[in-house]
């Protein structure tokens, strides 16, 4: 299994397990209900692509997972400049979508597409 699956796959666990912490971590804000649910939605995403792609480590497999992240991204760029309390998540969460998108590209290109 591919380092980068089980990085998602962590991470995703992390948001659906421990989604005030992780508001903290993001964010500096504290959590509310809503919040919450939002983070722990995104979390349950990122272990269904996980599980996904380690199923299945297909280059085409890899490359909507980057699309995917590509898109999160750019919500989450979207998030920063509308909302400037979020700023920070915002910033944060697309650093990491970019750089999960970066990896599923890489494995996508590379021999066995992360096998």
């Amino acid at each position: 299994m591919s380092p980068a699956v089980v990085v998602r796959g962590g991470y995703g666990v992390f948001l659906v397990a421990a989604p005030d912490r992780a508001l903290r971590v993001l964010s500096g804000r504290p959590s509310t209900g809503g919040t919450r649910a939002v983070v722990r939605v995104l979390g349950l995403r990122q272990v269904a692509q996980a599980v996904v792609t380690a199923a299945v480590p297909e280059p085409v497999v890899w490359k909507v997972g980057a699309a995917v992240d590509v898109a999160h991204g750019l919500s989450a760029v979207g998030l920063a400049v509308a909302e400037p309390g979020w700023r920070r998540a915002g910033i944060t969460v697309s650093l990491v979508a970019g750089a999960f998108a970066v990896s599923g590209m890489a494995a996508a290109s590379g021999a066995g597409a992360g096998r």
